[in-house]
């Protein structure tokens, strides 16, 4: 069982603040100064630089993932970034003539679900000092309380589904992610993006917090998630269209969260008090294929300030400053 020292646990997911529509923010959040047009075009121009050159560093990986998917997990790797695909049905590849090797990487994820992160088990305490949730003072009272709390938090939301995908992605590819945001509904919700879609990259740490991604939202989807005011005219026209078969036609979104003490914050109209910045915006369409929009004028979907890091990056060996993680497969 995992002890937990109380004062590093986020309780409910990380805690932002957002700039136009989306999720609300946690209490002790700060409102960012609105960017300018100039601050806009300073941070579109550097996260489409990095997010190109992540591409770059990333694509011996990148080759050899493809090859474990074909072999262990077609369904959760994307090779191109591609919108409006009508054959993701069909069935992908005919490499698999063997199932044991998808069978053992199954029960391996399995294990380390109900070994690491039961959902009908106990996997984490809290302590503070001397003082854990299993005493009676009022301060092992209150850890109990929080235990509980959260326990339920997991439960009732989609942690346990997310963290077994995290899992299993873990123990193929070597490398997995999570998002965890804030929800009014369930306190918390996670996702999972698919390995081919983010990128990785570590701090002088050799800590995984620079997390970029790109992926596919329909237009619906996209207008619900950011607000219609935060989206292109070119998609308010598709959202407007009364035929209503545009609703369902992708996009590509590119995404980002990185630290947020690189001393540049105030040029990209974010505030200093936050740890980390996230912003989404509009990459490309289906004649953009992963090139980026980089000749139109930046149209940030959303921008956000948090105080804890909103995804967490598991790498199961490393070898030296390697951003990406080895699995027993590779």
């Amino acid at each position: 069982m995992a002890t937990t020292s109380l004062k590093h646990q986020p309780t409910s997911g990380p805690k932002g603040q957002s700039q136009g529509q989306g999720q609300a923010p946690g209490p002790a959040s700060r409102q960012p100064p609105s960017p300018s047009a100039a601050a806009d075009e300073r941070l579109h121009r550097y996260v489409n630089g990095r997010i190109i050159g992540l591409r770059v560093n990333r694509y011996s990986w990148w080759v050899h993932w493809r090859e474990l998917a074909d072999y262990f997990l077609p369904r959760r790797y994307r090779w191109l970034i591609t919108p409006n695909l009508m054959a993701r049905g069909a069935q992908i590849n005919q490499h698999i003539l063997d199932s044991s090797g998808c069978i053992f990487a199954r029960n391996l994820g399995s294990g380390l679900v109900s070994s690491k992160s039961s959902p009908i088990d106990r996997w984490f305490k809290f302590k503070i000092g001397f003082f854990d949730s299993t005493q009676t003072s009022p301060t092992s009272l209150w850890l109990a309380e929080c235990e509980r709390i959260l326990y339920l938090i997991f439960a009732e939301s989609n942690f346990y589904t997310s963290i077994a995908i995290f899992y299993f992605d873990l123990v193929i590819f070597g490398t997995a992610s999570m998002l965890i945001y804030e929800d009014f509904e369930n306190v918390i919700n996670c996702n999972n993006p698919c390995l081919g879609e983010f990128y990785v990259d570590i701090d002088n740490k050799y800590r995984p917090t620079i997390f970029y991604r790109e992926f596919t939202m329909t237009v619906d989807a996209c207008v619900k998630e950011f607000g219609y005011n935060n989206c292109s005219t070119s998609i308010q026209a598709l959202y407007d269209d009364p035929g209503g078969a545009n609703l369902t036609r992708e996009l590509i979104i590119a995404h980002s969260i990185e630290p947020n003490d690189d001393g540049r914050s105030r040029e990209f109209g974010f505030s200093t008090h936050f740890k980390f910045r996230e912003c989404y915006w509009e990459w490309g369409g289906s004649t953009s294929t992963q090139g980026g929009a980089t000749a139109s004028a930046p149209n940030f979907l959303r921008r956000r300030g948090y105080f804890e890091q909103p995804n967490i990056t598991g790498r199961w060996d490393l070898v030296s400053n390697d951003p990406y993680g080895r699995s027993p497969g590779m």
